[in-house]
């Protein structure tokens, strides 16, 4: 069942719950693009701008919505530079879903750098731990992946199933 309802040309919207979504037309550079936000109060935030159908954009919110859940299960907390803050024991980790990838960075680089390397796909210099997927991943596999590696770093003995 779509999410998303054509509330005018170019604008689609979606309610999950108290949670609002936009799915907009991009009408500057990038044409036949769709920008997919949430709007949460009186904040604005940006899931992906480089979206390329409404079917597309379906994907990206149910993604977004379920790495919400996963957070919420992790004892995250809503707010901070990111979307999420999660204490793990390496630290703050500030976490932003995106349609087909999560953008994550740690407070404390140097903390962060005692179990994490270039090869986890961790930036040494500015903390950042983000991941990435083709487009054409589903969402399950996103999920585990993510949950997987969040569990590296969850405090011992709060290790989430993935």
């Amino acid at each position: 069942m779509p999410l998303f309802k054509r509330a005018k040309a170019g604008l689609h919207t979606a309610q999950v719950g108290d949670r609002s979504f936009e799915l907009l037309k991009a009408t500057y550079d990038t044409p036949n693009k769709w920008t997919l936000n949430e709007i949460a109060g009186d904040k604005t935030y940006l899931i992906d701008s480089l979206i390329r159908t409404v079917a597309e954009g379906e994907k990206a919110l149910e993604f977004t919505l379920s790495v919400n859940e996963m957070m919420e299960g992790f004892g995250a907390i809503e707010g901070g530079r990111y979307r999420w803050m999660l204490q793990t024991r390496l630290g703050i980790l500030n976490i932003m879903p995106g349609a087909h990838h999560v953008f994550m960075k740690f407070d404390s680089v140097e903390a962060a750098k005692t179990e994490l390397t270039q090869h986890d796909h961790f930036n040494t210099y500015s903390g950042k731990w983000n991941m990435h997927w083709h487009r054409g991943t589903s969402n399950a596999v996103m999920l585990m992946d993510l949950s997987c590696q969040l569990n590296r770093v969850l405090p011992k003995g709060d290790e989430k199933a993935s």
